[in-house]
């Protein structure tokens, strides 16, 4: 029997080799660690060391191996919560970015990877203080020739974008073991600065959504990005708006699926058009941070030559009730001076305006009502009369 010494413990996790190679171990976190001086152990001896390490597992009770860890050794392996992009981006950790099909989640997801390949600078205008490296993009959607036209007319290194498969234009899925175990390794490699998804229902294509399992796949991620130490940004669709919805405003009910989708993602971001009157000005906002108080929100456009700008967040339409509606169009009407009572009603019709509710507002706006020349006239508080107006007080 081979007795099992410290070189058959992980390094980085302290866990007991799964799996016993030739060349090496491999824990079940997936952390590789190689032989002392690259023996190539015989078959028998191999064999051993697994059952050792089974054995080492099932009995706990020994006092060289406890039944219990602290987080002072989680603390030890994982360190401190940093950020690359301050309240927005943590190494580490999942992060979901949410919005409706077609509204710019792949170019948004696109220029935070630029800030990883190029050293451009963060969407608030924040210096990039890292150092530039590979960007693993694992596509689901077949937006392949998309992101390599966009990326090719931003100037990016193609180079330095990288898949996780043999061929680039297979679509990653996360229901395939193959496929997951080819994105561990290839995010291990520490070129690699950033790890994107595009997207999580395009990952899962043929599984439901709505069903509590989803956690499985979002526990996953979420174990990538701790056990790499890279930040891993997951694109995510909108569910269909229902009339309870109201407008094109997104919290976290409307993201699509179980809401345990939402469990082990650490930041979601948000992108929305809160102005219906201006749908190309886009809000980027954080709806969950565990990390950090929300940042300010920021505002996106995307120009006809794919430019994406930021600048000042947009705001949603102060609401009006009808009063505050109709004084706001009395206002309007008379800014310039008298006009004719009935020139008033009838503009106030043709926007919806009652005009029970119009000259319920003309009496607390304290309009005048005077007539002259066989017509009523109406005029805000406070002007002066006209030469020649038979004025009276009543209407």
């Amino acid at each position: 029997m081979v007795s099992v010494t410290t070189r058959l413990v992980c390094p980085v996790c302290g866990r007991p080799p799964d799996v016993a190679g030739p060349t090496g171990y491999k824990c079940e976190l997936g952390h590789n660690w190689p032989r002392d001086n690259g023996e190539v152990a015989p078959e028998r001896v191999q064999a051993e060391a697994l059952r050792a390490a089974a054995a080492r597992r099932r009995e706990t009770t020994e006092a060289e191996t406890p039944g219990f860890s602290t987080w002072a050794q989680a603390a030890a392996t994982l360190g401190p919560v940093t950020w690359h992009w301050e309240r927005w981006l943590a190494p580490g950790f999942l992060h979901i970015l949410a919005a409706r099909t077609g509204l710019g989640k792949s170019t948004l997801a696109l220029r935070v990877a630029a800030c990883y390949l190029m050293g451009w600078p963060w969407p608030d205008g924040r210096r990039f203080e890292g150092e530039p490296g590979a960007v693993l993009w694992l596509e689901s959607e077949a937006a392949h020739a998309l992101n390599v036209d966009r990326a090719t007319r931003w100037g990016l290194p193609l180079a330095a974008i990288r898949t996780c498969l043999p061929d680039p234009l297979e679509d990653f899925s996360l229901l395939n073991r193959k496929h997951r175990e080819a994105a561990e390794e290839a995010a291990r490699d520490p070129q690699v600065k950033l790890i994107v998804l595009d997207s999580l229902s395009g990952a899962r294509a043929s599984a439901d959504e709505n069903d509590s399992r989803a956690l499985a796949s979002t526990k996953w991620l979420a174990e990538l990005a701790r056990n790499t130490s890279k930040p891993l940004l997951v694109l995510h669709h909108l569910r269909k708006r229902s009339l309870l919805d109201g407008n094109e405003e997104v919290n976290l009910e409307r993201l699509r699926g179980s809401s345990a989708i939402l469990q082990t993602a650490r930041l979601v971001w948000a992108l929305d058009t809160p102005d219906p009157a201006h749908p190309s000005r886009l809000r980027l906002q954080v709806l969950k941070s565990n990390l950090s108080r929300f940042p300010a929100p920021l505002g996106m456009g995307i120009e006809d030559d794919g430019r994406v700008t930021f600048g000042e967040a947009p705001e949603p339409p102060t609401k009006e009730n009808a009063s505050e509606r109709a004084a706001s169009f009395v206002r309007r009407v008379l800014a310039n001076g008298p006009v004719k009572a009935s020139e008033v009603v009838a503009a106030a019709e043709r926007e919806g305006i009652p005009e029970r509710t119009l000259r319920r507002v003309k009496d607390t706006l304290c309009v005048e009502s005077r007539r002259a020349f066989n017509e009523w006239w109406w005029r805000l508080d406070g002007e002066d009369e006209r030469p020649g107006q038979d004025c009276q007080n009543s209407e």
